[in-house]
Formats: C-alpha cells, sequence, structure tokens
C-alpha cells in the first residue's frame, strides 16, 4: 500500500513545474478548462487577501528520468493562477477594486512577490 504524504507547494513551485513542462494539468480523467474569467478573478482576489482555498491533490509519475506531477484535484484553481500569472486575464473590478483590471505584470512587485509564496 502506498504512503501518502502532506507537502506544502508555493504557487511558484506550480508555475515553474508548467513553465518546464512536469505539470500535467488534463490528464484523461480531467475534464477541460470550464471557469469563466470571473471565476478566475474571484479566486486571484481570494489569493492576494491571503485567504485560505481548498487543497490541491497531485500524484507523481516518472516520464523517462523526469518527475512530473499530475493533477488529481485542483486542475479549475491551478490553470486560473497559472492563466493569471501568464496575463491571461485581469482582476475583475467586482471582486478587488484596489486591482482592478490589472494583469500580474501590472501588480505591485510587492503583491507579485506574495502570490508566489503562497
Amino acid at each position: 500500500m502506498k504512503n501518502f504524504d502532506s507537502r506544502v507547494y508555493s504557487i511558484s513551485d506550480f508555475i515553474e513545474w508548467n513553465d518546464s513542462g512536469l505539470l500535467e494539468l488534463s490528464p484523461d480523467f480531467q475534464r477541460r478548462d470550464v471557469w469563466s474569467e470571473k471565476a478566475k478573478s474571484y479566486l486571484i482576489d481570494t489569493v492576494i487577501r491571503g485567504k485560505p482555498i481548498p487543497k490541491i491533490i497531485i500524484t507523481q509519475r516518472l516520464d523517462g528520468s523526469r518527475n512530473v506531477r499530475v493533477v488529481v484535484d485542483g486542475q479549475q484553481r491551478l490553470r486560473a493562477i497559472i492563466d493569471f500569472y501568464l496575463g491571461y486575464f485581469k482582476i475583475n473590478k467586482a471582486h478587488n477594486a484596489e486591482y482592478a483590471s490589472m494583469y500580474y505584470d501590472d501588480l505591485p512587485d510587492d503583491i507579485q512577490r506574495e502570490i508566489k509564496k503562497i
């Protein structure tokens, strides 16, 4: 029987894995990307405010000598975070008036660093 462990990863870990091809967001058992920009913006506001978000569950598989992280639960949340980081959408004014209409790169540097540390 496989033992499970709980590790804490930061948003920067997931971004790094995604950038290097070591994160599989869409394994066969996952549905496609379905969250609207509004839903994604709401999650980003939650992250900026430092509020808790549900755990993300991943497993690992070897791809040759590379350890690939496969998302079991949390695909929509991770997509929202990664898409925001990549500049695919901006924060909705209804969710956060202070950072309304800002993309990740538009945020103050200290906020960007805090997001990546979470």
